[in-house]
């Protein structure tokens, strides 16, 4: 068991048996009196509350009849975000695009996702590719009675 004790305010470990100082590198945090490396991203950048934030882009509670399509009303610039993340949810099968536009009026670029209908919530990560986006989801041939569909850009 080491003991935690601080040199010049940077958290240091004394080993009792062999009186080792050990020095953690940053990023770390103390937990209990114990040295946990914080976790970070592939660029060994830690990870805060901040980084990556969220902003919302569209959403929908409305449920859907049978065959029926929702369509975000006006395109959003995803310009200043690097991924589109969010979660659907509904009660029967259908499909959701992700669509992006170098134009907000071409549909170039589509990500699909299938929903099976009742189960559990599914979430997404798309890859910004273009300045604008939308949701379309359709619905399959039961009309629903419950539909979730939340899109945030995460940013760069």
């Amino acid at each position: 068991m080491s003991n935690l004790t601080t040199m010049a305010g940077v958290p240091i470990l004394i080993s009792p048996n062999t009186q080792t100082v050990v020095v953690p590198t940053l990023p770390y945090t103390v937990a209990n009196g114990v040295w946990i490396p914080r976790p970070t991203d592939e660029n060994g950048i830690p990870y805060t509350e901040t980084r990556g934030s969220l902003s919302a882009l569209d959403s929908t509670t409305t449920p859907l009849g049978a065959n029926a399509t929702y369509t975000t009303t006006t395109p959003f610039s995803l310009g200043e975000y690097r991924s589109v993340v969010g979660s659907v949810f509904s009660d029967q099968d259908g499909t959701l695009f992700v669509e992006q536009s170098p134009d907000g009026q071409h549909w170039d670029v589509q990500s699909s996702i299938s929903v099976t209908g009742g189960g559990t919530a599914g979430g997404f990560t798309i890859d910004v590719i273009g300045p604008y986006g939308r949701l379309v989801y359709t619905n399959g041939p039961t009309a629903q009675t419950v539909f979730r569909l939340y899109a945030w850009g995460k940013s760069l």
